[in-house]
C-alpha cells in the first residue's frame, strides 16, 4: 500500500496548518492526476486520509474510464484508471480528478486553499492576502519511515502507518472498485 507521503515533510506541514484551525475547517480535498486505482490512486488515497487526520471514510463512488475492459466479474484484468469521490465522517469530501500531466493536491479550508504542486512545492493561498510558500526541509520519506519504525521498536509506540492504515486504504480501494461494478453507485464503507 503506497503510504510514503505519510512521512513527507511538506504534507506534514499542510496537515499541521489544517489542524491548527488558522484557516477554518477543512471542507474538501482534491487530487488532480490521471492514475490507475492500485498503482497510483492507492498512494493518493492514503495522502487524502493523512491530510484529513486519518478520519474514517464512510462512502465512496467511482467512475473508471476503462472499467468495463478492466473488470470481468470479480476479476480485475487491468489496473483501471479511476476518478471518484470519498466522504469522511468529519464531513470532508475528497475528489479524485483525472487530468494529464503532473499531480496537484489541494486542500480547501474555509478561508484558504492549501496546495502541493508535485511533491516539491507547497503553498497556502488565503482568501485574503498573498500566497504563502510553505518551506520544508527536503528529507527522504523512506528515511523518515525507517526512523519511525525504529522509534516504534525503541518506545513501543505505534508508527504513523502500519497495518491499520493499509487496511483502511484497501477498504476505500475496494469500495471504489465495487462502485464501478455497480454502475457508479455510492457505496457505504465498510462494504458489507
Amino acid at each position: 500500500m503506497g503510504t510514503n507521503r505519510r512521512w513527507h515533510p511538506g504534507y506534514a506541514d499542510l496537515r499541521a496548518a489544517i489542524a491548527s484551525g488558522t484557516y477554518g475547517r477543512l471542507v474538501t480535498l482534491e487530487i488532480q492526476h490521471r492514475g490507475t486505482l492500485f498503482n497510483t490512486q492507492s498512494h493518493w488515497i492514503d495522502t487524502l486520509r493523512v491530510v484529513n487526520g486519518d478520519a474514517e471514510a464512510i462512502w465512496a463512488q467511482a467512475y473508471m474510464s476503462d472499467g468495463p475492459a478492466s473488470i470481468d466479474g470479480d476479476d480485475v484484468i487491468n489496473d483501471p484508471y479511476t476518478e471518484g469521490m470519498i466522504a469522511f465522517e468529519n464531513d470532508v469530501i475528497a475528489h479524485l480528478v483525472a487530468r494529464p500531466g503532473g499531480h496537484v493536491f489541494r486542500a480547501y479550508c474555509e478561508t484558504a486553499e492549501l496546495i502541493a504542486h508535485g511533491d516539491g512545492s507547497f503553498e497556502i493561498r488565503p482568501a485574503e492576502g498573498d500566497p504563502i510558500s510553505v518551506p520544508y526541509e527536503p528529507v527522504s520519506s523512506t528515511v523518515r519511515l525507517i526512523e519511525d519504525i525504529v522509534q516504534s521498536l525503541d518506545t513501543g509506540n505505534p508508527t504513523k502507518g502500519g497495518i491499520d492504515a493499509a487496511y483502511k486504504n484497501a477498504e476505500i480501494l475496494f469500495a471504489l472498485l465495487e462502485s464501478e461494478k455497480r454502475a457508479g453507485a455510492r457505496l457505504a464503507i465498510p462494504l458489507v
